[in-house]
């Protein structure tokens, strides 16, 4: 046990090194969360809230530098528009989305250097499967999305360790974030935008921590299970006292996407893409999908009518398929407009069913076509970790050849500086696809 409540996160925040892995698997989610953030920007330019003043801070919408509130809040929505952002699934946590923007922006500001930024996003994606994994499914029993919880927490620890901070700093940082957070918290409604806001506010606490942690003041001593602590005070259990050493390249359990809808639906649509490939469908098929109880009573996810907006559509499993089943893949433009000839007839043919005997992340998928069945099966485990061959999925699709080169070598290269990547990204958004 250690003689300080927050000693476990704050040694694991300013750990010497990283495994080389887990740096390797920074550099694609960076790349890739990136990448679709440009590809996000048609469908959300203009609910963007407009940026206070121009600043030291990248704007990845426009270009332009803003202010450090306003870069770190639009780029947050923008990374996580269309949901094809990076899921951390034992920690249940968005965790690029809340830690990338301000990442950026702090690391544009303090003048760093590319490479401890990536030391940084280590560290958030360790902070968050430590926090996550005893306290992720609680939350969500309870109705409380874990990313604004556990991902401003997982952000300013990778803040500290981009910039160096002292022990007393990080503590600081950790026991604001825990004294406010749950003033992020947000239930999501189904076909509605609020669920922006929601990585909005978390990247703003984030920033706030990190800014005001730098004065002396007295932080609690334990702001997470202490009497009236974050977590305590939604009634979860505590956890077993000390860490697994594996966690440090939690990063590699990471996923992305690819493609622009919900991380539940990823791996059924990858399933029959491949299925696609060898025996094409009929117009009479139907699609029988068997997913864990939590993930098929996600708001949205067995929608079939009333598919009117984009959020909506990203959402549902049966408009997902549906698409997929027509055209063999599945784009942004599918969630700007229904594809035509498809009808909420066609989405009824997907039916979306628990089963409890399934784990989350896990998938059955059952195409029936008069008397003759396929079953397929499939998990998390074995679509999106972060390899750079999962970029060739999304990511170039986005920024073309030569972007994707450009920023992966920017990524390899030492003596990059923060500021320079962000440029470089600006400019494979000026001739994305």
């Amino acid at each position: 046990m250690t003689s300080h409540p927050l000693q476990e996160l704050v040694e694991l925040g300013r750990q010497p090194s990283y495994p080389a892995e887990a740096i390797e698997a920074v550099k694609v989610i960076l790349v890739h969360d990136l990448s679709v953030a440009l590809s996000a920007r048609p469908l959300v330019a203009h609910l963007l809230e407009e940026a206070y003043s121009d600043g030291g801070a990248t704007d990845l919408m426009s270009g332009k530098r803003v202010d450090l509130p306003s870069a770190v809040s639009r780029n947050g929505q923008l990374v996580h528009a269309l949901t094809q952002d990076d899921t951390h699934l034992p920690a249940m946590t968005h965790v690029g989305a809340t830690s990338i923007p301000l990442l950026l922006a702090l690391g544009e500001a303090g003048d760093r250097r590319l490479s401890d930024l990536l030391s940084g996003f280590v560290a958030a994606y360790a902070i968050a499967e430590f926090l996550g994994l005893p306290v992720a499914a609680q939350l969500a029993g309870k109705g409380v999305r874990p990313t604004p919880m556990i991902g401003p927490i997982a952000a300013v620890v990778a803040a500290g360790r981009m910039e160096g901070w002292g022990e007393e700093r990080l503590q600081r940082a950790i026991g604001r974030v825990a004294a406010v957070a749950m003033g992020t918290t947000q239930a999501w409604i189904d076909g509605s935008h609020e669920w922006l806001f929601e990585i909005s506010a978390a990247g703003q606490l984030a920033l706030s921590a990190a800014r005001s942690s730098a004065k002396e003041w007295r932080a609690a001593r334990d702001p997470l299970w202490g009497p009236a602590g974050l977590f305590r005070c939604f009634g979860l259990t505590p956890p077993a006292r000390g860490r697994n050493a594996d966690v440090a390249t939690a990063a590699l359990r990471a996923n992305v996407k690819r493609f622009p809808a919900c991380a539940i639906n990823q791996v059924p649509m990858v399933l029959l893409q491949e299925a696609m490939k060898t025996e094409p469908l009929s117009d009479r098929t139907e699609i029988n999908l068997r997913l864990s109880p939590p993930e098929a009573n996600y708001p949205g996810i067995g929608r079939y009518a009333g598919l009117d907006t984009w959020s909506a559509r990203l959402m549902s499993l049966p408009y997902c398929m549906t698409v997929m089943a027509q055209n063999s893949d599945f784009k942004v433009g599918d969630l700007e407009a229904t594809p035509r000839g498809l009808s909420e007839e066609q989405f009824r043919r997907v039916r979306v069913q628990a089963d409890s005997k399934l784990a989350a992340g896990q998938y059955v998928v059952e195409i029936a076509e008069g008397s003759r069945r396929r079953v397929l099966e499939g998990s998390l485990d074995g679509v999106g970790r972060p390899a750079r061959k999962e970029l060739e999925f999304a990511a170039r699709k986005v920024i073309g050849d030569e972007g994707l080169a450009s920023l992966l070598a920017l990524t390899d290269k030492e003596d990059t500086s923060v500021r320079d990547f962000a440029s470089a990204v600006v400019r494979a958004g000026a001739t994305s696809h």
